[in-house]
């Protein structure tokens, strides 16, 4: 989604002038924070794709099994299991690559299940291919707890950048 050679070509261009360099002050300390809040709430757009989409599916699927179960705890427990996929930049939110990965792992089976359904027309299978199916027959609440849990906690965004380039304009934010 975040093409490098695009975002390089941009900095050549506006840094062509080759203009003068300024220091770190308060005007430049505020366009950091501005860029720096605006990247931690946009930060699940930076996931490989694959891994945006077992989130997708996953909070999709949990809220889709959270209203149709017939117990009040497992409705709670399947809506905490989608809390974890929140895009929210939340210091205590786990690590969201990691709980994806852990539901791709979950949903694995069915995903070989669907390739060796389709090996006659095509090997190829997507996460899509088999929401519907996992929508019709949950997988095991107690397993996708247990996939979940120990999860390691995000550093805050901002604790996570160890560098980056900061285009400050002349006027202020």
């Amino acid at each position: 989604m975040y093409d490098l050679d695009r975002i390089a070509e941009r900095l050549r261009y506006h840094l062509a002038d080759d203009p003068a360099p300024r220091p770190f002050d308060d005007v430049a300390d505020e366009w950091l924070a501005v860029f720096l809040n605006n990247a931690a709430r946009l930060e699940h757009q930076f996931l490989p794709r694959r891994l945006r989409r077992s989130l997708e599916q996953m909070i999709h699927l949990s809220n889709h099994w959270a209203t149709h179960t017939a117990s009040v705890s497992d409705t709670q427990r399947w809506r905490n299991l989608a809390a974890l996929t929140s895009t929210q930049p939340v210091d205590t939110q786990p690590d969201q690559c990691i709980v994806a990965q852990r539901w791709y792992e979950l949903v694995t089976p069915a995903l070989e299940q669907a390739r060796s359904d389709r090996r006659r027309r095509t090997g190829y299978v997507q996460l899509r291919d088999v929401t519907s199916q996992l929508g019709a027959t949950p997988l095991e609440l107690f397993e996708v707890e247990e996939a979940m849990s120990g999860l390691k906690r995000a550093a805050p965004f901002d604790r996570r950048i160890t560098a980056c380039i900061l285009g400050v304009p002349n006027a202020p934010p």
